[in-house]
């Protein structure tokens, strides 16, 4: 089964989702702005901002919400991970589903 097709499949089954996605130039420059250092002081926390977006692949039938999540961790000066999900349902907080996400990597 295509990617495509698996999700037309759990959404026509009114299943719960999420799936990572690969990064590509349209995702990177939709959350361009999360990718650029801030300017104050490296704080001592990390900081992990989310963005949420529409975003339609050239093989889907219709647009799905993208959360997008990159961590800028403590004293660094470049990101260390950018995470894509597309995701199902859409009421869903970003930051709930991306913990679902780090979560099930480690399962």
């Amino acid at each position: 089964m295509l990617f495509s097709e698996c999700i037309v499949y759990l959404e026509a089954e009114d299943y719960y989702y999420a799936i990572r996605l690969r990064a590509n130039k349209i995702l990177y420059k939709k959350i361009e702005h999360l990718l650029t250092r801030p300017v104050e002081r490296p704080p001592r926390k990390p900081i992990v901002p989310y963005e949420s977006f529409y975003y339609q692949a050239s093989s889907w039938d219709k647009p799905r919400r993208i959360v997008a999540k990159v961590e800028w961790p403590a004293d660094e000066l470049f990101p260390h991970k950018m995470e894509c999900a597309t995701i199902q349902p859409v009421n869903r907080c970003e930051c709930s589903i991306l913990r679902f996400f780090s979560l099930s990597k480690k399962i």
